[in-house]
């Protein structure tokens, strides 16, 4: 799929999810956030309670993103509030992720989980970065450059994280946005 240039700073978001686990089948998200380029952002906990039969929990992923249960239980959004949020807040954008695969599995579960359907599609990076005419060996060196920085392993840390990279090697370059006319 192709991409059209000319893009306003509005229109890509960063985005990155957190799960109770790894697991593909049982897991389910438990923090959601996104960045846009202009700086807006979004960053939520997710209550587990508010969803029958979400579970799931790893101790080892606990330990990855130090987010303990009771937590989101108490702090939390319901899932009806977080699918309300995205919805709203992320229509008609394009939205990146580092982990598309993983990210699109969870937030589809989200949405499933209250009957609706997501409104906006997820891009992995790398897959934006050759769209919009990237080498593969620089588009890959995102992994490269993100695996040598160690920062706290949240949602938002990550999406701010993702885009600092993406601009520092060229995969938002600016000559993908739109000029404003003065």
């Amino acid at each position: 799929m192709a991409y059209s240039k000319d893009y306003d700073t509005n229109e890509i978001v960063m985005l990155d999810v957190e799960a109770s686990s790894l697991n593909p089948k049982i897991s389910f998200p438990i923090e959601i956030a996104w960045v846009s380029l202009a700086g807006e952002e979004d960053c939520f906990l997710i209550n587990p309670e508010s969803v029958a039969n979400w579970d799931d929990w790893d101790e080892l992923s606990q330990k990855v993103h130090k987010i303990k249960r009771s937590e989101l239980c108490k702090n939390g959004i319901s899932a009806t509030e977080a699918v309300n949020r995205l919805s709203s807040q992320l229509n008609g954008c394009i939205v990146l992720s580092d982990c598309a695969d993983n990210d699109t599995s969870w937030v589809d579960k989200l949405f499933k989980s209250v009957g609706a359907s997501r409104n906006f599609s997820i891009i992995d990076i790398y897959d934006f970065a050759i769209n919009n005419g990237m080498n593969s060996r620089k588009a890959g060196s995102f992994f490269f450059e993100k695996k040598s920085e160690n920062i706290e392993h949240r949602a938002l840390p990550d999406c701010k994280q993702n885009i600092d990279i993406c601009k520092r090697i060229g995969i938002l370059d600016e000559s993908l946005f739109k000029q404003n006319e003065e």
